[in-house]
C-alpha cells in the first residue's frame, strides 16, 4: 500500500547490499512510485560512526557508496530540523538510542511509517511497518 515511510538506519543499511533482509511486502511498498521514502540524516550520520568504528563493512567508504545507492532507490533525504531536535523532550523514556529518538521524532513531524525491525518502536506513538 503506498504511503508515506522513513527508514530506520538498519533497513537502509540492509539495502545497501542485503535487500532480501527487508520483508518482500516492505520492499514493495517502498518501491510503489506513489509511495514517499524518506532517509534521515541521522542515519548517514550513524553509518559513517559505524564504519569508522569499523563495526560496518562496505564496499567502499560512506561518502562513494551511500549517494549511488540512494540516487539509484530514488529516496527523498529529510533533513534534521530544530523541530525534530527539541521534540526528543515530548518522547517517552523507552530508551536512550539518539538516533533512534530522532528518526521516531522524524516519522512524527512528517506523518511518516518508521520502517524499522526494531521492535522496541512499537513502545512509542508512532506507525512501525516491519513483518517476516
Amino acid at each position: 500500500m503506498p504511503g508515506s515511510y522513513i527508514l530506520d538506519t538498519a533497513p537502509l543499511i540492509y539495502l545497501m547490499g542485503q535487500e532480501d533482509a527487508v520483508p518482500a511486502s516492505v520492499r514493495r511498498e517502498l518501491a510503489d512510485p506513489k509511495s514517499e521514502v524518506f532517509y534521515s540524516q541521522i542515519s548517514l550520520w550513524e553509518i559513517q560512526i559505524k564504519y569508522q568504528l569499523g563495526k560496518l563493512a562496505m564496499s567502499d567508504e560512506p561518502a562513494m557508496v551511500l549517494p549511488r545507492e540512494l540516487a539509484r532507490y530514488g529516496f527523498t533525504q529529510l533533513d534534521l530540523t530544530d523541530a525534530a531536535i527539541y521534540g526528543l523532550s515530548r518522547l517517552p523514556p523507552v530508551h536512550k538510542d539518539p538516533f533512534d529518538r530522532i528518526l521516531i521524532v522524524q516519522a512524527k513531524l512528517t506523518g511518516s511509517t518508521l520502517v524499522s525491525p526494531d521492535k522496541i518502536f512499537s513502545q512509542y506513538p508512532v506507525n512501525v511497518r516491519w513483518d517476516r
